[in-house]
């Protein structure tokens, strides 16, 4: 099979342009409703799945623990947005393009219901799960984490959004689209190895205690 050229690539993402292409700075309040949204089961499900955690030096402290995770949550999904559209931007006027930023603010918001739906599932799921033991995350985990069905999704609307924006090719707009996610995956490769470290050495010290 002949690889697909840039032209037929763009033609199967016809829908998805013109939807994508109809979204204008006068849709910002639209998308930060989206974001809003995100980040309200992403709140709900970080309390649930910390008042199901098994940690017996924390026991009487699920209400705080839920709270505070929930709390970090939200500011996690803001954020988030806030950051990666000014990388996003950045990205895209060093390398020579021009586009509206707060356009970019709605596109990326827009381009985000594929994790609105991811967490409304994740929601779903842990209401349903029993208690969640604590155990270290290795490496494909996170990696899985970070490319699913639902990322993918989210990183090919993201590079649309941003040839439109800024009228970038193809590869330019996945490339700048990519940034977050290898910066983001490199923090969070570099914590894992952290907090991995930190619980081989002595468990205990994960949550202020010493071993005995």
């Amino acid at each position: 099979m002949q690889p697909l050229t840039e032209k037929q690539y763009t033609g199967r993402l016809a829908p998805v342009t013109r939807w994508l292409d109809g979204v204008t700075d006068k849709d910002l309040m639209k998308g930060a409703g989206i974001v809003t949204l995100t980040a309200v089961f992403a709140a709900a499900t970080a309390y649930v799945s910390a008042s199901k955690l098994v940690i017996p030096e924390l026991q009487g402290m699920d209400g705080v623990i839920g709270a505070a995770t929930a709390v970090g949550a939200v500011l996690g999904v803001y954020l988030s947005w806030v950051i990666t559209t000014l990388i996003y931007h950045a990205a895209a006027h060093i390398l020579g393009s021009k586009g509206d930023r707060n356009r970019m603010f709605a596109l990326t918001a827009y381009a985000s219901i594929p994790g609105l739906i991811q967490q409304l599932l994740r929601f779903v799921s842990y209401w349903l799960l029993g208690s969640i033991p604590l155990t270290t995350t290795n490496v494909i985990e996170l990696l899985v984490d970070y490319f699913n069905v639902f990322t993918i999704i989210n990183l090919v609307l993201i590079g649309v959004a941003v040839m439109l924006n800024y009228g970038l090719t193809a590869r330019k707009a996945a490339f700048v689209a990519l940034i977050p996610i290898i910066l983001s995956l490199g923090l969070g490769l570099f914590s894992l190895r952290m907090v991995n470290t930190a619980a081989q050495a002595d468990p205990g010290s994960l949550f202020g205690m010493r071993g005995g």
